[in-house]
């Protein structure tokens, strides 16, 4: 990942900047092969359970795949590159670098819904997290990316105001967070397959609807300079897996990883339903 120091100058001053080219044609491939098995693996949850809907993944629609790089090679040495670790040493300008959140996120083909501006920061917020220096979001398109098929937008610092935690409100239609509503369509990225799209968990952005006739899957790790603790507890509020110690790299640790993702899923249960209709 060739991240220079103007990628970090850029993403220091207005919040976010793309790295093009950054992932190899095989591994994306590889990464998009785990999310369609990972799918696949909801889709037998949801049979399972005579669902349609787990946790925020809508069979058909939109499905999250969070913290299950454990289940995958593939993914736990993408994590642990020292691509990834080495970027987010560049553009947080530390030289011990954390995982803190990992995910896929895929938008179906033909159907969809745009997802409100927001700060990542403000979702910590909402839900009763700690106080954190701003963390890095490496949003990964496995797939071309633009306005026909549900990029994201975001707002340049310049024209918000700066890097400001903003007071969020709930949609009450969506349940989405929502920190901006002015008229301000922001910048939406256009970016390849293997391109990396970095941007502060302050950065205001949003997504348009899939309207495209192919999925939209993105493969979306954050990372922080320091861990980030819930304060009543002192353990981690999602991961603090360490990446990079005083810049040297520091190989996975499955027994860590493992006790992270044990304690995480006991904060958040998964629920399913029989909803008639879901927003994707």
């Amino acid at each position: 990942m060739l991240a220079t120091q103007d990628h970090a100058l850029e993403y220091g001053r207005q919040g976010y900047t793309v790295v093009p080219g950054a992932i190899g044609s095989d591994q994306v491939s590889a990464l998009r092969h785990e999310c369609d098995r990972f799918i696949a693996l909801i889709h037998q949850e949801m049979d399972e359970l005579g669902t349609d809907v787990l946790d925020i993944s809508h069979r058909g629609k939109r499905y999250f795949v969070e913290l299950r790089h454990r289940e995958s090679s593939v993914v736990t040495e993408f994590i642990h590159s020292e691509d990834v670790a080495r970027l987010g040493q560049t553009l947080l300008g530390a030289d011990d670098v954390y995982l803190f959140f990992e995910q896929f996120v895929v938008k179906s083909p033909g159907i969809g819904m745009p997802f409100s501006w927001h700060q990542d920061s403000g979702y910590l917020a909402d839900a009763g997290g700690p106080e954190h220096r701003p963390y890095l979001t490496l949003w990964c398109p496995l797939v071309d990316v633009g306005p026909h098929n549900g990029s994201i937008s975001v707002l340049p610092y310049d024209r918000v105001g700066g890097a400001l935690l903003r007071q969020h409100w709930r949609d009450p239609q969506t349940n989405d967070r929502i920190g901006y509503d002015g008229d301000d369509p922001g910048e939406e990225i256009t970016a390849a397959a293997g391109d990396v799209a970095a941007f502060s968990s302050l950065t205001l952005h949003s997504s348009g609807a899939n309207r495209s006739d192919e999925m939209r899957p993105v493969y979306l790790v954050q990372l922080s300079s320091e861990p980030i603790l819930d304060s009543k507890t002192g353990l981690p509020w999602a991961f603090a897996t360490p990446l990079l110690r005083g810049g040297k790299l520091v190989p996975p640790d499955a027994e860590e990883d493992n006790e992270a993702l044990a304690r995480f899923r006991r904060s958040r249960p998964a629920v399913s339903s029989k909803p008639s209709s879901a927003p994707a």
